[in-house]
């Protein structure tokens, strides 16, 4: 077989796997259950304030517009955990059993312990009668979920404007797409990475390599350490990194 040959036929079979593999995580994405309530969350890229035609007329530090400003919190870790922590807390889960959450795996803000021990003790004081959690972080390339498609829509209307120097402006045109929720006023920041230091190993400790891990499962027979403590007996996690 020539050369060329060879590397059609792998040029193909990486197509088929990838085509796969997007198969597999939309019917994730779309399954219809009653039993399952599935949340998708990604932040918005940085949009910088005040927005103006001309570009030297910016300030040497640009504040950036659930919706927080730079000056407000950061957008990391903490952040994101308590924005979903209020999600979770807010939602309609008569009838659930089971919720699925999808993102992409930026580490700094959802493909993280913190996150993970954030809905871990959710799930221990919930009163609802979820009894499972599935967190899917889809391989690369096939990370395009429901927000984006809402930020899309929302960068779409920024664009018509060719100046904005109030970060009301943002949130007005957001708010027609999404329902707004303002962090700090409306949804607190808790230090779930200093709860988590508490009760969790640090991953620098642990007996394999995250970035490595295809799927990783936690069951409710957890009953170590401190563990037992925070997240109890009802503890039903499983963290799907990639889909394969």
């Amino acid at each position: 077989m020539e050369k060329s040959e060879i590397e059609n036929q792998k040029l193909r079979t990486q197509y088929r796997v990838h085509k796969i593999r997007a198969k597999c995580f939309f019917d994730k994405l779309r399954e219809d259950n009653q039993d399952l309530l599935i949340l998708s969350f990604d932040c918005q890229k940085n949009l910088p304030l005040p927005k103006v035609a001309d570009q030297s007329a910016y300030y040497s530090r640009q504040f950036n517009s659930y919706v927080w400003t730079e000056d407000v919190a950061s957008k990391g870790a903490n952040e994101i955990a308590s924005c979903l922590y209020h999600c979770l807390n807010h939602s309609n889960l008569d009838g659930k059993t089971k919720i699925r959450l999808v993102a992409d795996g930026c580490g700094g803000q959802n493909k993280n312990s913190i996150l993970l021990g954030m809905v871990a003790k959710w799930l221990h004081d919930t009163q609802h009668s979820i009894d499972q959690v599935e967190i899917v972080f889809p391989v690369t390339g096939h990370s395009f979920i429901p927000p984006d498609r809402v930020f899309a829509m929302t960068e779409k209307e920024i664009r018509r404007l060719e100046t904005i120097t109030n970060p009301e402006t943002y949130i007005d045109i957001m708010g027609s797409n999404a329902t707004i929720r303002r962090l700090v006023t409306e949804v607190p920041i808790f230090d779930w990475k200093s709860a988590c230091r508490d009760v969790l190993k640090s991953t620098q400790t642990l007996h394999f390599q995250i970035s490595k891990t295809k799927r990783h499962s936690e069951l409710s027979s957890i009953k170590q350490n401190v563990a037992k403590s925070w997240f109890g007996e009802k503890f039903h996690i499983e963290m799907i990194f990639a889909i394969h």
